[in-house]
C-alpha cells in the first residue's frame, strides 16, 4: 500500500512510501508529521505536492505543465498522527 507522509504546519508532503501496512510506514513518522493512506503511484517529487482538502495536489512551486503529475488529486484518508 502507497502512505503520504504529510508535514502538518504546511500540508507538504515530505514523503511516499511502500509498505505493506501503516505500522511499517510509520517508522519512517517524525514529529509534526501524519501519516495517511491512498492508493496510486509512488511520487518520485514529493516536493511538487501538497495535501489540501483531503486530497494531493499540485504546490505553488512546482512547474506549470498541462500534464497531471502522478498521484495528482487521489484522495488521502488519515491514519496515524502520533509517533
Amino acid at each position: 500500500m502507497i502512505f503520504r507522509i504529510i508535514e502538518d504546519a504546511t500540508g507538504a508532503v515530505a514523503m511516499s512510501v511502500d509498505a505493506p501496512d501503516a505500522y511499517r510506514a510509520s517508522l519512517y513518522l517524525k514529529p509534526g508529521q501524519t501519516l495517511m493512506a491512498s492508493d496510486g503511484p509512488l511520487v518520485i517529487a514529493d516536493c511538487l505536492e501538497v495535501a489540501s482538502d483531503g486530497t494531493l495536489q499540485r504546490s505553488a512551486d512546482a512547474p506549470d505543465l498541462d500534464l497531471p503529475f502522478a498521484g495528482e488529486g487521489l484522495a488521502l484518508t488519515p491514519v496515524l498522527t502520533e509517533i
